[in-house]
């Protein structure tokens, strides 16, 4: 049930059962009020009215159905009879659940009227689940009046208060005549608080006087058509008339302040000079409270009988508080004027920056001192033009000023400042090898990350006319910000920017060309003649950049066979990316142009060839032969390629091949990374076994991971006898180590603890490295008796590494299946 529709009675439907229950509660008759019994019956309750000198037995049954989120609740309930004033007689039901309490108040019709029990008020009171979201709860109190209990009914806001005091607001008691909740009443909550208030008294200012723009009125008790931002909006025209029954006693509004500048006093003008207002009248005398203080002030004349008049107030020394709450007491109400509304068109602050020009206050923030802090205050609070006057400054400030300018400029919204961040880039990214710069740059990406695609046309702009520096970095952030509209800008950028510009420029375009939305503009790029009538430069980095989406892009495979190489192997190599992806998608013309690059003179295009080649069953027989050509880079591209690849068993067979023969450690390597990342077969595992004994340390390491990925536990023995060898180098002993226990070979659990042990003091480096590779390979095997041979190496006063290692190993859930028992 919504907060704000709380108040609904429940529904009350007639049944024909009259049986009492056992637990029944009785209001007696008195008075002219007739007799209530209420029970719970499963999820409603029975409500039962009996008529003065009737028997309870003869009572007319009702029943209420209280709303469904409560009915299950209601075995839970808890009912009192409440003797209220006037010899009335209340039923309260509070149901509980969780921190709040749905309360209904029902009680017996009066002898004069229908015999119908009545539902005086129904909701929760407390917190409940999303309802506070706004701040907002009801309020029902028991308190002492004449001769009974006073019910009183209201709403506690967290936004209207008086800065902090309890303020119940649409406060209403029981009318015991009518036996309803509509009566207003006006309670004093401030106590002796407002005994000791400081008097004040208005005088009438006959000019205006220059004013602070600091107060902003952040909540009402009430207002006419919710208008209450009216009474700091600066137009004498606009007003805040509180909306309640009576003279408007008790109503409030809260205006939102800063601690941090001192009011020396405020202006007030009650009646605007020229709009009506319908039963517009003045305050007599109402508070002024603020976090600390409590002031009463008091009007000297009947305001609403002088149109724009305006009437100073001032504090006997200057107030600091973020809150000011004016809350009304008196007014000046003429009964011949019908219903008052008493209504407050402006209010305004005094302070020691009284009519500064935004200009003025935006030099003031150099220094950052508590004038300075005031300035900027204010400043905030002036919005658009203080936010202009504080970037207009900005490189005139110092430090300090400069902080506070960009809080000011920051919290005037994206459309201003999204230029000024702009600037920022402008001025710091050519700088960045300075710290202080640099961090400015990253404020201010930051910054224009936040406002999102508003800060898109500044971007689009520092893309086409900065510097270098300032076009690679606002290209990132187009990127980022607006995908789509970057597309368009970055390749016409790609037409004119110099080789270093260009490459950030295709890296930037290929990360925009990945965002789904981006696509179509993508597509529209590649129109004709528009794009072929672009430098044949701009055209390969925007096919480079686009080169996954050519399949599905109207006109890509067109756009990329239009633009002729020549004999320029170079051209070829930065398109056959391009050409690749066309050749997975199935295209045959695409697929002989990579046939064709494997023939080529050039090693470096055969070399590009066989890394792009990778996956394509099209030309998988010239991907295999390229691990025999003769230039190394090509074999190693070939090998990387295969070991991407879903490997064939000719593959496997020429990947060990390569990997025993080839003169060259680096083809050997990239051979063995390929072995150990296919899947796993006997072929691949006897090749990374046989690898073991290669002369390079680089490649025999290599081969243990890939005996450890493979699980290859039919190689145990290779692996164990380097880590027993005496010769073997120490890096390869603990690798091979390591990967015994990670392909679960549990033979040596009690040498491993041993060598894990003694490297608490370890004869040499070897032995300290080895029983470190012995807790990692006890931890993936984790046998269950674990902590206990690790238990001298968890001490506190162990040596730190070991202790970590030994936790971790400990502490992980092993690779290895529990042996039998």
């Amino acid at each position: 049930m919504s907060r704000r529709l709380a108040l609904v009675p429940a529904l009350v439907l007639v049944v024909s059962s009259a049986v009492a229950s056992a637990d029944e509660t009785r209001a007696e008759p008195q008075g002219d009020q007739l007799g209530l019994a209420l029970s719970v019956d499963g999820g409603s309750l029975v409500a039962r009215v009996r008529s003065p000198g009737a028997p309870w037995e003869k009572a007319r049954t009702v029943k209420l159905t209280p709303p469904a989120s409560v009915a299950p609740l209601l075995e839970t309930a808890r009912v009192r009879v409440l003797d209220l004033e006037a010899k009335r007689r209340v039923i309260r039901v509070d149901v509980p659940e969780g921190p709040a309490t749905w309360t209904l108040l029902v009680a017996a019709p009066l002898a004069r009227g229908d015999d119908a029990p009545r539902v005086l008020w129904s909701g929760w009171l407390g917190a409940r689940g999303d309802e506070l979201a706004d701040g907002r709860e009801n309020v029902l109190l028991e308190e002492p009046g004449d001769g009974g209990i006073r019910l009183v009914v209201g709403e506690r806001r967290a936004t209207v208060n008086l800065c902090g005091r309890p303020a119940l607001l649409a406060a209403r008691t029981l009318d015991p005549a009518a036996m309803t909740l509509t009566r207003p009443l006006v309670r004093d909550e401030l106590g002796a608080e407002r005994a000791s208030a400081t008097r004040l008294f208005a005088t009438h200012a006959p000019a205006p006087a220059p004013t602070t723009p600091l107060f902003r009125a952040t909540g009402a008790s009430s207002a006419v058509e919710r208008a209450f931002g009216t009474l700091t909006d600066g137009d004498l025209e606009t007003v805040w008339s509180e909306a309640r029954a009576g003279a408007g006693e008790g109503e409030l509004v809260v205006l939102g302040a800063s601690a941090s500048v001192a009011v020396t006093g405020f202006d007030l003008i009650v009646r605007p000079p020229s709009s009506d207002v319908e039963g517009g009248a003045a305050p007599r005398t109402f508070l002024v409270a603020t976090r600390e203080r409590l002031f009463h002030v008091t009007l000297p004349e009947d305001a609403w009988q002088k149109p724009g008049a305006r009437y100073a107030v001032r504090f006997p020394e200057p107030v600091r508080s973020d809150c000011y709450a004016v809350s009304l007491e008196q007014a000046y109400a003429d009964p011949r004027r019908g219903e008052p509304r008493v209504t407050l068109a402006e209010i305004a602050a005094h302070t020691e920056l009284d009519g500064l020009a935004p200009e003025v206050l935006a030099g003031a923030l150099a220094g950052g001192d508590a004038r300075a802090v005031a300035a900027s205050e204010v400043l905030l609070r002036l919005g658009e033009p203080g936010a202009r006057a504080s970037a207009a400054l900005y490189e005139r400030l110092d430090p300090a000023g400069r902080q506070l300018a960009s809080r000011v400029i920051e919290a005037a919204g994206c459309t201003l400042e999204s230029p000024f961040q702009a600037q920022r880039i402008v001025a710091t990214a050519p700088r960045t090898r300075d710290e202080g710069a640099r961090e400015e740059l990253e404020h201010a990406r930051d910054r224009l990350r936040r406002c999102g695609r508003v800060a898109s046309a500044e971007l689009r702009s520092l893309v086409t006319s900065a510097d270098a520096s300032v076009r690679v970095v606002a290209a990132d952030e187009l990127v980022l910000l607006a995908p789509d509209e970057a597309v368009a800008i970055l390749a016409d950028g790609l037409a004119t920017a110099d080789a270093a510009t260009r490459r950030s420029f295709r890296a930037a375009l290929s990360r925009a060309l990945r965002k789904e939305r981006a696509f179509a503009a993508f597509e529209a790029l590649l129109e004709p003649p528009a794009f072929g009538a672009r430098p044949a430069t701009a055209r390969r980095d925007v096919l480079r950049a686009g080169a996954p989406l050519l399949p599905r892009a109207r006109g890509g495979a067109a756009a990329l066979r239009e633009l002729d190489p020549g004999a320029d192997w170079r051209v070829r190599f930065v398109l056959l990316g391009a050409h690749a992806e066309l050749a997975k998608a199935g295209d045959g013309l695409a697929i002989g142009t990579l046939r064709d690059a494997f023939r080529a003179p050039s090693p470096y295009l055969r070399a590009r060839a066989a890394e792009v080649a990778a996956g394509l069953e099209a030309v998988a027989p010239e991907l295999l032969a390229a691990l025999d050509d003769a230039e190394p880079r090509v074999r190693a591209a070939a090998a990387r390629a295969l070991g991407a690849s879903a490997a064939s068993p000719p593959a496997v067979d020429a990947l060990a091949t390569r990997l025993a023969a080839d003169p060259w450690t680096f083809v050997r390597i990239d051979a063995v990374e390929a072995l150990g990342a296919i899947p796993p077969s006997a072929p691949a595992d006897r090749a990374l076994a046989r690898a073991l004994g290669d002369a390079a340390l680089d490649v025999r390491l290599r081969a243990v991971g890939g005996l450890q990925a493979h699980r290859a536990i039919a190689h145990a023995d290779a692996l164990r006898a380097l880590v027993n060898g005496s010769e073997t180098p120490t890096p390869l002993a603990e690798r091979a180590l390591e990967a015994l226990g990670a392909i679960c070979d549990a033979r040596d659990v009690d040498p491993w603890t041993n060598l894990a042990r003694g490297a608490l003091s370890p004869k040499n480096e070897r032995a300290q490295r080895l029983g470190l590779a012995a807790v990692k390979a006890l931890g993936h095997l984790h046998p269950p008796d674990l902590e206990a041979r690790l238990a001298p190496l968890l001490a506190e006063d162990g040596q730190r590494e070991l202790r970590s290692a030994a936790r971790a190993a400990v502490a992980s859930p092993g690779a290895c299946p529990a042996p039998p028992p």
